[in-house]
């Protein structure tokens, strides 16, 4: 049954009489507000890149300018065993909800879902209503909620970000799409991209758009549009680094150059980066790539894929500048010291190339122009494959796609100042103990101090948040907040679970063998030495949680090869 969020400014009357309790003899409805420790509700903003790879930030290693980033980094905390989901709308169900997927719509994505998957509750292919999601959480306690860019959890209008309980919202609708005003689709089978603006679809773009700067001012204009006595939650879901690539001349100009000496010799000096930064073991062996040694391409192949690099940098460049120009903004009003901030990719680095999906696929990327000297301009599509993309995800096996390492370890950013206070100049604060996605929402509601709905909430049975609060690995990093338990993941039949350091994984063919290994990766992060045979006991341990994770979450095992499947409508309904 989909149920129609009720829009309302003003708090619910139950959680607002429940908040004023909890707070004290309170008459004034703004102090149902959850205080923080400057004695006022604090702001979130939420920001995710698409596709980004773990060592694309400069402070991790990367050679890519990312300053703002880095300033995240440097005055909050970063947290580097973070695990998200292997593709986009799986994890950004999991951020929504802090449910595991496979309960809330995204057991599969849309595009892709398996017969035996279709119909069956937990793979609708879009956000269901059996969670209370971020929105109508912070709603609810008086917050004004705003998202823009990728929404990618539903197309319909009752599917929509605006329908599910965001205030303003401008929001492209699929999982990818051109990032300039020619509304250029994703693939074969989803050949026009579609946005909506509160709920409704929107017919044509500004011909200047460009999709994060775009994306960016939009948010900044609700903000500033908004009452200023209210609290906010702003989620700015950036489609920049994913495929097709593409950026503004200037940008793409900048990084010309950079590149040359090929994605061997970049990820080497990332894998170093990180070690001089003690963010990897001094003794971690670099993982194998699958992409052929750069300096045996022929010269056209370097050139080519030397300029796809300048463009994937050009839009992490051209990103971290809006994200440069939203925390000014939030500066220039008095905001910032007190508004968390989090950053994070929804996945790894995509390794894709296109004609491993299909024919039909590749033969839809080749109708564009994807001359040397058009790529990354409007009427371009491409990406940069598995040479860059293992450069991406510098220490780690694998990428996007895969529940390898590099695909579902991000780093995720927090600037929380109201919590951990000024950080001192110097080393970074890093946590790194084993945290997931699921545990964003429970850490925001705990810092505003938003009571745990449990079981229920707005009068509907949900379920509960699965997720636990960050909020003290902020100040106590050598405290695990998940010691002993094991976190279970699954996508496409490939299946992970996880307990302090230890990780056991199954590739089904073609990805694998179909065998369980056994990785210890606190000294094996690229996943090369499988140990089930010299931990039997780890190995039966693992195995048995593995199911029980299954079966508590609905875990539908997929019964035909992966494809990208036809939706069925070319176009959502108005």
């Amino acid at each position: 049954m989909r149920i129609h969020t009720q829009r309302t400014a003003m708090p619910r009357i139950g959680l607002a009489v429940l908040m004023i309790a909890l707070a004290g003899a309170i008459t004034n409805l703004n102090s149902a507000f959850a205080q923080s420790e400057t004695g006022s509700p604090p702001n979130v903003i939420i920001i995710i890149a698409d596709d980004m790879g773990y060592s694309d930030i400069g402070v991790l290693g990367s050679e890519i300018e990312t300053p703002n980033i880095d300033r995240l980094t440097r005055e909050g905390t970063v947290f580097t065993r973070f695990y998200t989901a292997p593709t986009c709308s799986p994890t950004r169900a999991m951020l929504m909800t802090g449910v595991d997927n496979h309960l809330v719509g995204l057991g599969n994505m849309a595009e892709t879902l398996d017969p035996a998957q279709m119909g069956q509750p937990g793979y609708e292919g879009y956000l269901n209503t059996s969670a209370a999601n971020m929105a109508e959480v912070f709603g609810a306690a008086g917050y004004q909620t705003y998202i823009t860019g990728k929404w990618h959890l539903g197309t319909e209008y009752e599917q929509s970000a605006f329908a599910r309980g965001f205030d303003k919202t401008f929001v492209l609708l699929g999982g990818g799409a051109s990032h300039f005003s020619d509304r250029i689709g994703q693939d074969v089978y989803r050949r026009e991209a579609f946005y909506r603006r509160n709920g409704e679809l929107v017919d044509t773009l500004p011909e200047t758009f460009f999709s994060s700067d775009y994306f960016t001012t939009s948010l900044i204009e609700f903000i500033a549009e908004g009452e200023p006595d209210r609290p906010f939650l702003g989620y700015l879901n950036f489609t920049a680094p994913h495929w097709p690539l593409q950026a503004p001349e200037a940008d793409i100009l900048a990084q010309e150059g950079n590149y040359a000496v090929g994605y061997d010799v970049i990820r080497d000096r990332r894998f170093r980066a990180l070690k001089d930064a003690g963010l990897i073991d001094r003794d971690a062996v670099q993982p194998p790539g699958t992409a052929r040694a750069w300096d045996t391409l022929p010269d056209y192949e370097r050139a080519r894929s030397e300029r796809v690099m300048e463009v994937y940098a050009a839009m992490i460049q051209n990103m971290d500048a809006n994200i440069g120009k939203l925390i000014t903004s939030l500066e220039a009003n008095g905001h910032l010291e007190n508004t968390v901030i989090i950053f994070m990719s929804d996945n790894g680095a995509d390794g894709l190339e296109f004609d491993a999906i299909g024919a039909a696929f590749g033969e839809w990327t080749a109708s564009f122009d994807n001359s040397l000297e058009n790529i990354g301009r409007e009427g371009s599509f491409v990406a940069y494959g598995r040479g860059w993309a293992h450069t991406g995800e510098a220490p780690h096996l694998g990428f996007k796609g895969l529940m390898s390492e590099g695909g579902i370890r991000s780093p995720m950013i927090m600037f929380a100042p109201m919590v951990t206070g000024p950080r001192a100049a110097g080393q970074l604060a890093n946590y790194a103990h084993t945290t997931t996605v699921r545990d964003i929402l429970p850490t925001l509601m705990d810092i505003a101090g938003i009571p745990d709905h449990g079981a229920s909430f707005d009068g509907r049975d949900v379920l509960p948040i699965t997720g636990t609060s960050l909020r003290s690995a902020m100040v106590q990093p050598d405290m695990p907040v998940h010691a002993g338990r094991a976190l279970g993941a699954e996508l496409w039949n490939q299946k992970s679970i996880i307990e302090d350091q230890w990780k056991l994984v199954q590739f089904p063919e073609p990805r694998g063998d179909g065998t369980w290994k056994l990785y210890n990766l606190a000294n094996d992060l690229g996943e090369r030495t499988d140990l089930a045979v010299q931990h039997p006991d780890v190995f039966e341990r693992l195995r048995a949680a593995y199911e029980i994770y299954a079966e508590e979450n609905n875990v539908i095992a997929p019964r035909d090869p992966f494809r990208l499947i036809e939706p069925e409508r070319p176009a959502p309904l108005r």
